[in-house]
């Protein structure tokens, strides 16, 4: 019976000290992306700003499930043969599958991160002969400058792909792609 109070206890300690090896983090995200698409003509841009927030597979792991929450994303559209941009504003919302390596308090790691999630636009659709309803598709990677264990900077790349997988049958599934710039302020929770 001590024994297994011994092992309880210990596990408790390593558990906590590996906790604060790598700690939740919550981040300020904000993105800066071009599109391209297939079809002739086209033109797209993307800006988005959201908080997102990093869970610890395994307490202390380097791995994390991130959730971010975009609730301003601008897609903005055109075409040679239309007049004008179109701005498509949006919320979008995605689950990442992160790896986060590097020094843990101070110095320069990294992060690579790949997930899925959902968007929708508020009115008119993305892209413009497509749904308001996408998926959100995203893969990519960052340098983390660590100031030390309450701020760190990111900076990194991201593709974005927005499409509905043709689960509507009216409506045709053109999808469209970004490639994108990623600025994100962190801090430990």
């Amino acid at each position: 019976m001590r024994a297994v109070v011994v092992a309880i206890a210990l596990a408790t300690v390593v558990a906590s000290e590996a906790r604060s090896e790598e700690k939740e983090t919550l981040r300020v995200v904000s993105v800066f992306a071009g599109g391209f698409d297939l079809r002739p003509n086209e033109k797209a841009s993307l800006t988005a700003l959201g908080l997102a927030r990093d869970y610890a597979v395994v307490p202390g792991s380097r791995f994390a499930l991130t959730g971010e929450l975009y609730p301003v994303v601008l897609v903005r559209q055109s075409t040679e043969d239309r007049l004008g941009t179109e701005l498509r504003p949006a919320l979008a919302a995605a689950w990442l599958f992160t790896y986060r390596g590097g020094a843990r308090d101070r110095g320069v790691g990294f992060r690579v991160e790949a997930g899925s999630g959902f968007s929708w636009a508020w009115y008119g659709s993305i892209p413009t002969d497509g749904t308001r309803f996408n998926f959100y598709n995203q893969l990519g990677a960052s340098i983390v400058w660590k100031r030390g264990p309450e701020l760190s900077l990111a900076l990194g790349y991201r593709f974005i792909h927005l499409s509905n997988l043709s689960l509507f049958p009216d409506n045709a599934n053109p999808g469209v792609s970004f490639h994108s710039a990623v600025v994100a302020i962190e801090w430990p929770r």
